[in-house]
């Protein structure tokens, strides 16, 4: 796991996730929103809640089609509560891929 300015972040893999992108997911209790950030280009991507409503914050469509953006809204429906609990430290990267399903 790579600590960046007090977050503890990591990076799924699309053969770990099911989704055609690598995915970031944040750990920290402090930070306001639970989110992920899907990849597309290196660290470049779009992010999405994983609380309430899924949603793309930005103009998911300018980076991924309408399929894309579904696949990746049923992958967090089927993984919410896993990812908010790694969100909130509850559980930590080794329980976090363990409990993941593919998309």
């Amino acid at each position: 796991m790579k600590k960046w300015i007090g977050y503890d972040i990591d990076r799924l893999s699309p053969s770990t996730t099911g989704l055609n992108y690598s995915v970031l997911v944040v750990a920290n209790r402090y930070f306001d929103l639970p989110v992920i950030k899907v990849l597309v280009d290196g660290d470049n991507g779009q992010i999405f809640t994983i609380e309430g409503p899924v949603r793309c914050v930005y103009e998911c469509s300018l980076v991924f089609t309408e399929s894309d953006i579904e696949q990746i809204k049923r992958w967090i429906e089927m993984n919410r509560e896993t990812l908010l609990k790694y969100w909130s430290g509850d559980i930590d990267t080794s329980d976090l891929v363990a409990k993941l399903q593919k998309i």
